[in-house]
């Protein structure tokens, strides 16, 4: 196994007035399969929560729920993660320009393939030509 990685990560947020019902979703927990494994996680936010819930998404990711019922001028969410990662070789060829084109249209009666949501441009991430 490889060394070890450190992965710190803080977002900290100041408000002009005090905020009285805060509501957050965070996707901070690393995953933990293939070649990557999570050795250790701690999420720490300030102030406290009443209660943190985990969550399990669509595409595999841990989710953290969380409100915050107090009034507060300050929020500071901090996610301290140790990972290992295998090398791995790159996977073999993909499919032709044709093949990807048909996997990814439209069909009808047949559900998209997850992946999918992450194919077309959105308001925020428009697609670039290359």
């Amino acid at each position: 196994m490889t060394t070890p990685l450190e992965v710190r990560h803080e977002t900290a947020y100041t408000y002009d007035q005090p905020v009285e019902l805060a509501h957050h979703i965070a996707f901070l927990r690393p995953r933990d399969d293939g070649p990557q494994r999570l050795l250790d996680f701690t999420l720490e936010v300030e102030p406290a929560p009443p209660c943190l819930r985990h969550e399990t998404d669509a595409f595999g990711n841990t989710r953290t729920l969380f409100s915050l019922h107090a009034p507060h001028d300050a929020l500071r969410v901090t996610a301290v993660s140790r990972i290992a990662v295998e090398p791995c070789a790159a996977p073999a060829g993909g499919p032709d320009a044709p093949a990807a084109r048909e996997h990814w249209r439209y069909h009808a009666g047949h559900a998209p393939d997850a992946a999918s949501a992450f194919v077309f441009a959105s308001p925020l991430v428009p697609l670039a030509d290359e």
